[in-house]
């Protein structure tokens, strides 16, 4: 359940009105099977409003231009139904394909573009083997191999961050790249540092450095934030209070269903290692306290539970940069981060390797 959206590139966005829109793209299509159809492109504009330009087609034809801004930004073009998701900049874009669910739109002739399709294609060439063994209909994978065939899925797509990074210290891609990883946050300050400086200082590159230093602030190893708040009965609660125990501190919302959905497996969790220094504390955002309540009494959450919200806001969230619900922390007795995002078996098989060896 989505609790914030703003990525790295939409926050660049934001600061949208500090750029020269006076540029101009122009777009050239030439797609098989479109006559008679609707192509449209849909962009956010300089005030951050969504804008869609409709191009008329002709013998499978279209064509038209669209002020851009200094730097590069996402749009996306619909042919039909179908939507591809591109880069926006200063230049001409050639699209060609066909038509169709079953189609293939390409889209080119822009640096980031195509610096975009050269790492997707990149990527998808080192991962070619893998892919095979994941997905084939006629693989048969236990549990334990499928977790180290994945352990090795991300170490590829890692490897694969830090090369293009590294050959495109100045591309914007690579800042988008950067924004986006998994990688341990350590390594993902390491690459943001490879950058060219011109990329480093422009609004977006100083965006994502203030996003990673915030997204590093949940990273294993780093002091928990220290909190108080109220309980249902408006008792005060300090995570301090909790020392001396691993403790999952679980993000929620009453009308989150992916979290309500997810309940029942801390509860299992819970109920299992209780009584190994182990325990529970749910932060939830929601604005209806009456729901907020309601929502325990049918989970039968038998844990601590506070609200972190005021005038719409939730403090502990903004300062871990937690964008989507459910998200959990785990830290260990001394308030120490040891884990974040722990939920179903990785939940209990965190819990198992810390609190049963």
């Amino acid at each position: 359940m989505k609790y914030l959206k703003i990525s790295g590139i939409a926050l660049s966005l934001l600061l949208g009105l500090q750029y020269n829109y006076a540029q101009q793209m122009k777009l050239e299509g030439k797609v098989s099977g479109i006559e008679g159809k609707t192509v449209r492109l849909a962009y956010l504009d300089r005030h951050q409003n969504k804008v869609e330009d409709t191009l008329k087609v002709n013998n499978n034809e279209f064509s038209g231009t669209v002020k851009v801004g200094d730097i590069p930004e996402k749009g996306v073009l619909y042919i039909g139904r179908i939507g591809t998701p591109f880069w926006m900049e200063a230049g001409v874009v050639k699209i060609s394909g066909s038509e169709g669910f079953d189609g293939n739109i390409e889209i080119s002739g822009l640096k980031t573009q195509d610096e975009a399709i050269g790492y997707a294609n990149f990527y998808s060439e080192r991962l070619k083997e893998l892919n095979q063994v994941l997905y084939s209909k006629n693989s048969i994978i236990s549990p334990g191999e499928r977790e180290y065939l994945m352990e090795k899925y991300q170490r590829i797509k890692n490897e694969s961050e830090d090369i293009f990074v590294k050959d495109h210290p100045n591309s914007f891609f690579s800042l988008e790249l950067i924004a986006n990883s998994k990688q341990r946050h350590e390594k993902k300050m390491q690459l943001f540092s490879s950058l060219d400086s011109v990329l480093k200082g422009s609004v977006f590159g100083k965006q994502v450095l203030e996003d990673l230093k915030v997204s590093g602030r949940s990273e294993s190893g780093q002091k928990i934030l220290s909190f108080t708040r109220n309980d249902i009965n408006g008792k005060s609660v300090s995570i301090e209070s909790f020392k001396g125990k691993y403790v999952l501190i679980d993000f929620w919302a009453s009308w989150c269903k992916p979290c309500r959905a997810e309940n029942p497996n801390v509860l299992a969790a819970y109920n299992k290692y209780k009584d190994s220094e182990f325990t529970v504390i749910s932060v939830s955002i929601d604005d209806d306290i009456e729901a907020w309540k309601k929502a325990i009494a049918q989970d039968k959450l038998p844990w601590t539970q506070v609200r972190d919200r005021k005038d719409k806001k939730s403090e502990i969230l903004d300062y871990y940069g937690i964008m989507t619900i459910p998200s959990t922390i785990l830290i260990n007795p001394e308030g120490i981060i040891v884990a974040q995002n722990l939920r179903g078996e990785a939940l209990e098989k965190q819990l198992k390797d810390i609190l049963l060896k």
